[in-house]
């Protein structure tokens, strides 16, 4: 079984990653199929954390020094 990234996959929704860059020249069809098929799925995990939360887990981490 081979192992597939998704780096470059990332590329083709992040438009400032996409500039002067060829992506689809490092994938091939079928992990491009996939991750058509699943994008919405992934763009409903991306959270976007307010600045208190990302303060308290840096307060938490450095308390755990």
């Amino acid at each position: 079984m081979g192992e597939t990234s998704t780096r470059f996959l990332n590329a083709l929704t992040n438009n400032t990653m996409v500039e002067g860059l060829d992506v689809t020249e490092h994938v091939d069809a079928d992990e491009l199929l996939f991750h058509h098929a699943i994008r919405t799925e992934l763009d409903l995990l991306q959270k976007k954390p307010k600045q208190q939360t990302i303060e308290n887990l840096l307060n938490y981490s450095k308390s755990l020094r």
